[in-house]
Parts: structure tokens; sequence; C-alpha cells
């Protein structure tokens, strides 16, 4: 391998650390937000890219869920006969 392949690939390295460093005191400072987006999320996870954005990224997601919520809260509470479409004993 020649020097700038070399360095270049250092570099990279360095930025993934880097990253992954910044990842870990998002979490550590967030934790409850992150919880609390997490208990809201079907499958238990985090939207993917989240994270990366930082507080304002997690409340943002946080915001839309509790919007998605209670434009949702109409449905959630109709127990009414449910209509078929299709008649599948034909």
């Amino acid at each position: 391998m020649d020097k700038k392949k070399q360095m270049e690939v250092l570099k990279t390295k360095i930025r993934a650390v880097g990253r992954m460093a910044r990842l870990w005191g998002i979490q550590r400072q967030n934790q409850q937000l992150i919880l609390t987006l997490k208990e809201m999320c079907p499958d238990g996870k985090i939207p993917p890219g989240t994270l990366i954005q930082g507080k304002q990224g997690i409340q943002d997601k946080l915001k839309a869920f509790m919007f998605m919520k209670q434009a949702d809260k109409d449905n959630e509470k109709w127990r009414g006969p449910r209509r078929q479409t299709i008649d599948l004993m034909c």
C-alpha cells in the first residue's frame, strides 16, 4: 500500500471512532428520551439515523409519534362493525 492509501484508511478509522464516541455520548445524555422513543416504536428500536441527529432529532421523532398518536385517537376508540369489501364465502 502506498502512503496516501494508508493515510486515507487511518482517517476513515479515526472518523468512525469519533462518530461512535459521539453516539455513546448522545445515548448517555438522553437515556430517558431514548427509552420513551423505544417504547413507542412497534419493534422496540429507534428509527435509523435518529441518534446521530442528537437530542433535537430524538425530540423531533417523539413529537412525530405523539402527533400520530393524537391523530389516530378517534380510530382507536371506534368499535363498530367492520365492513367487508370482499365476500370470501362466495
